[in-house]
């Protein structure tokens, strides 16, 4: 046995590896593969591929695209309706009236509302001389109609911070997407059943819509009435329309079906309609003692979404107990 072949080459500083790479022939070296070209299954899958990763990306663009289009409407509409309700609250509305004619404070009506107590014991608390607030709130919706013919008046809801224009369209549709203004917005208005008269006397169920937003606008604070204790302490609604100030009592609040009857504005008579607010009072989530119905009552319907099922409505009710001229 030849030693001398395990014997490393010391003058060689290259490793054995680098080395054995001399005696390497062009034989010993594998040439590269060619690439073969794609299949008819495998170009279909990159399709198939990159148009979902477009499809994707295009829903979402149209997703981020619609909510900051929702976002900015409601910013709009908000803004709006702070506004007008500014205007609304000042004496700028009441122009037309003498000046040393006092603006209603809102939500009173111009009248100290009886307790409960004070209706059932019949020890009412005197009233303050209020024969202008009629002839404020006719020239305040005056002046909404100048901006808007379709207004129809303002209404005020005690306790939930809800105070708008009221408006009423050819249809039930229109205002769900359009503001008081005209413009085309996600906030919509608040508006009477088309079915009812604009005339508030004229009617027996005042039925007004709005829809339930997050952020507290429109109808969105009615769901504070499912509340027992909010229920029974905020008990009121104000109407403002050219026929003066309609005061209405809460006696109802509760969830109800679109195939149910409670936006139903017209009666074969008053025997009839009597009989549909005691049943609207008994659907009520919470009792309410000492309201009592007779044939020549009037009331109002405030109905909102639940945004649970598309088919189901929250709903306040409320008798009429002033009407000042």
């Amino acid at each position: 046995m030849d030693r001398s072949e395990f014997i490393t080459d010391t003058t060689d500083p290259r490793s054995a590896f680098e080395r054995s790479l001399d005696e390497l022939c062009a034989n010993d070296i594998a040439a590269p593969g060619e690439k073969q070209p794609l299949r008819a299954g495998q170009i279909a899958f990159q399709i198939f591929r990159w148009g979902l990763l477009f499809l994707f990306a295009g829903i979402s663009a149209v997703c981020i695209g619609s909510i900051l289009s929702e976002s900015a409407s409601y910013f709009r509409a908000d803004n709006l309706y702070s506004d007008l309700a500014e205007q609304f609250e000042s004496d700028e509305f009441a122009a037309g009236v003498q000046s040393e004619i006092p603006a209603l404070p809102i939500g009173t009506a111009g009248a100290v509302i009886p307790t409960f107590e004070q209706r059932l014991s019949g020890d009412l608390p005197e009233q303050p001389e209020t024969a202008t607030g009629g002839a404020v709130a006719r020239a305040k919706v005056a002046h909404l109609k100048e901006l808007n013919p379709d207004a129809v008046g303002w209404l005020i809801v005690d306790g939930v911070g809800i105070s708008l224009p009221v408006v009423q369209g050819e249809d039930n549709e229109h205002y769900l997407n359009y503001a008081f203004d005209g413009t085309e917005n996600w906030a919509g208005s608040l508006f009477f059943d088309y079915t009812n008269s604009p005339t508030v006397t004229e009617n027996t169920n005042l039925v007004v819509y709005g829809h339930n937003l997050e952020g507290g606008q429109m109808f969105s604070n009615l769901t504070k009435f499912l509340e027992e204790d909010f229920f029974y302490a905020n008990r009121y609604i104000t109407l403002y329309s050219d026929e003066g100030i309609f005061t209405y009592e809460i006696f109802a609040v509760f969830k109800a079906s679109t195939t149910d009857n409670y936006y139903h504005t017209h009666f074969s008579d008053e025997r009839e309609f009597c009989d549909f607010m005691y049943d609207m009072k008994y659907d009520s989530i919470f009792p309410v003692e000492g309201v009592e119905f007779t044939e020549q009552d009037r009331m109002i319907t405030l109905s909102t979404c639940t945004n649970e099922n598309k088919h189901e409505r929250y709903v306040v009710q409320g008798k009429l107990i002033g009407h000042e001229e």
